[in-house]
């Protein structure tokens, strides 16, 4: 059995063949193909046993093989890959079927009208009838390393009506499915129909253990931050393909790389995802692998076969040189950990506990957007966490960040409390648990009456670099009347909104102070509670406001006790710092581009290098060397109170400076 994290350079070939398509993989070439792969520093590969058609692409006698199919893809490509040593995956579209669609729309989904809908629905006999069966045929047929169920976790998305998912919730629980969110038994079906993914999930993993005890399995997007919640023990790998954004890639990175599973992060050859055949420029895949390495992730190329089975050779001459790129950076990955200083809270209660409480919440993950999208672009280095790794780990961090979590569990609740008492910093935006008012020294009046606010007059140490006027925050500000806190920036509230606005008028200018505290800082304990009254966060993720972004960064450094590591760069620069052993590892990832094209995709054909960035790193002990790597650079560093300082002098893409 091959070892995941052997398997830095892996590629997936994506085969969604409709029934029109003739000659279904009869010019596969498999030993030439696999020779192009490994030239191209390739060493491991995904197959397609079943796509979004329901087509198989084996002969199978439990599902449907396409109806054109030349010869099996499956066993051909497997046995080329294993002659030469490569990982082999294969992949199962687990709920998009649309053979299943036409012949057995029974076992579809449906919306509350009973319209019928794009997924099968796993309470139905697809999962006995045809799903299971089919699991363990290909299990017992192939020899294989890894299982990818697509659509797994996704499926969930949405709630269903068909007549199992009926059946079933009255089975269990004696009543009708409930209408609608507003339903008083919304939060018990939410509940329940979540179970109902995970019991599919470990149903597969059971059919293919059976055969094959040491595979690892693996479910698109399952248990990322569509899915805030420890992973469940059958699950051997974390996987996805969020949208090609470089920010995308970050936030996922530095979320599942605190879930102590081996994760990868699914990038595409294409420029516009995986609906054309282009090839993005190499600059681009860069910065992508780039970051998916600083991240702690392994790197996972999507491509496609062509009808007949065959590829383009001229992809693999660039992947050559894209894989050479990984391979120089993979040891400086291995057996690393995130250094633990902020955290930032993705909590399973807000999550799950708003919005439709399935796997679908835009609304709670726009707030993470935005913390996260605001701390690297102050070059801040901090992990993303749940609330269960957030209750194990807390005393590690020097700062936790809750970006407007409206929920949290009891338990979660007492650890903040504590870990403020025992000497934390705190930094939460509203809306927050009025459980936690108390903890901030404030006690709440009422919500703002405007969806605008500002943040006003401040201290002086959280001016510095940021304009000295009121600061617009798009969001209902919170009235919050002063116990025991500390003001630190006063709320102004807008002039008031009557009727339409338009031309000048898209928001409302400042009017008046409001008296109440836009930030205030409050001490308990050892450690204190630092409260935004807005929600700064989620209005940074929609508007970039660069003003924001700078006062939270002022407001870092006036309240965390300590910082292990300040990094001075332009916002396109991101940081994550690493230790193995006593050894510190720093990737510096440079995402500048020479022209966006809109707010999702980039094309950098050539990278724009940063210089001069200036690098402090709190240490114990003076270090022995200071090395850029891989290029193997040692740079010259001072050490003083306990302080390493240095410059990294230039980063195209990606550099890593190494600590010993």
């Amino acid at each position: 059995m091959s070892d995941f994290n052997d398997h830095w350079r892996m590629i997936h070939f994506d085969f969604h063949m409709p029934d029109f398509v003739e000659g279904v993989g009869e010019a596969a070439d498999f030993e030439a193909i696999v020779e192009s792969l490994r030239e191209a520093n390739v060493n491991g590969i995904a197959i397609f046993t079943k796509g979004h058609y329901g087509n198989a692409t084996y002969p199978t006698k439990m599902g449907n093989a396409h109806p054109n199919l030349g010869r099996d893809l499956v066993g051909g490509m497997t046995d080329a890959c294993k002659r030469a040593g490569m990982l082999v995956r294969l992949y199962y579209s687990a709920a998009i079927d649309e053979r299943v669609k036409r012949e057995h729309p029974d076992w579809m989904r449906r919306n509350a009208a009973s319209e019928i809908g794009s997924f099968v629905c796993f309470n139905g006999p697809y999962v006995t009838e045809l799903a299971e069966p089919q699991i363990r045929e290909i299990a017992q047929r192939y020899e294989f390393d890894e299982f990818f169920f697509d659509f797994a976790a996704n499926a969930n998305l949405a709630p269903c009506y068909c007549n199992h998912c009926r059946k079933a919730y009255r089975d269990a629980f004696g009543a009708d499915l409930p209408a609608s969110t507003n339903d008083a038994d919304w939060e018990r079906y939410a509940a329940w129909f979540r179970d109902v993914g995970y019991d599919f999930e470990r149903r597969m993993a059971a059919a293919i253990h059976e055969y094959r005890p040491d595979v690892r399995v693996g479910y698109n997007w399952a248990y990322s931050t569509r899915m805030p919640e420890p992973p469940r023990d059958y699950v051997g790998y974390l996987t996805m393909d969020p949208a090609p954004n470089v920010l995308n890639y970050s936030l996922e990175g530095r979320y599942l790389s605190t879930l102590n599973r081996p994760y990868e992060i699914m990038t595409q050859r294409f420029i516009e995802h995986w609906g054309d055949w282009t090839m993005k420029p190499v600059n681009v895949l860069r910065q992508e692998f780039a970051t998916v390495l600083a991240n702690g992730g392994n790197c996972i190329l999507g491509d496609k076969f062509h009808p007949d089975g065959t590829i383009d050779p001229a992809i693999y001459k660039r992947v050559a040189g894209l894989y050479d790129f990984v391979a120089r950076r993979e040891r400086l990955i291995r057996d690393a950990k995130p250094v633990p200083s902020i955290a930032v809270l993705h909590s399973a209660s807000t999550f799950y506990g708003t919005g439709s409480r399935l796997f679908s919440n835009e609304h709670a993950l726009a707030k993470l957007r935005g913390a996260h999208k605001m701390l690297v672009q102050s070059n801040e280095h901090f992990n993303v966490i749940n609330e269960r790794t957030l209750r194990d780990t807390i005393d590690a961090y020097g700062c936790v960040i809750l970006p407007e979590q409206e929920v949290l569990a009891p338990e979660t609740t007492s650890a903040l409390y504590d870990y403020v008492v025992n000497g934390g910093t705190l930094i939460a935006s509203y809306p927050f648990p009025r459980e936690l008012d108390t903890l901030f020294g404030l006690e709440f009046e009422a919500p703002a009456e405007s969806q605008w606010g500002y943040i006003g007059e401040m201290v002086k140490s959280l001016r510095r670099n940021v304009c000295n006027m009121p600061l617009v925050v798009h969001g209902q500000f919170g009235k919050f009347d002063v116990l025991r806190a500390q003001p630190l920036a006063a709320h102004v509230e807008p002039y008031p909104v009557r009727g339409f606005i338009a031309y000048n008028w898209q928001e409302p200018p400042p009017h008046r102070p409001s008296g109440f505290p836009a930030i205030s800082t409050n001490v308990m304990g050892k450690g204190r509670g630092v409260a935004i009254a807005g929600p700064i966060f989620s209005s940074y993720a929609r508007h970039d406001y660069p003003e924001l972004r700078k006062l939270v960064a002022n407001l870092l450094n006036l309240t965390m006790i300590e910082k292990r590591l300040s990094v001075t760069a332009p916002p396109c620069v991101e940081v994550t710092h690493w230790r193995r052993d006593r050894t510190d590892l720093i990737h510096l990832v440079n995402t500048r581009v020479e022209n966006q094209l809109d707010r999702q995709w980039a094309v950098s054909e050539a990278p724009v290098p940063v210089e001069g960035i200036r690098v402090a790193l709190q240490r114990s002990r003076r270090p022995k060397t200071v090395v850029l790597r891989p290029q193997g650079r040692r740079l010259k560093f001072a050490y003083r109170g306990g302080r390493v300082q240095f410059i990294v002098p230039r980063v195209k893409t990606h550099v890593c400076v190494v600590v010993k």
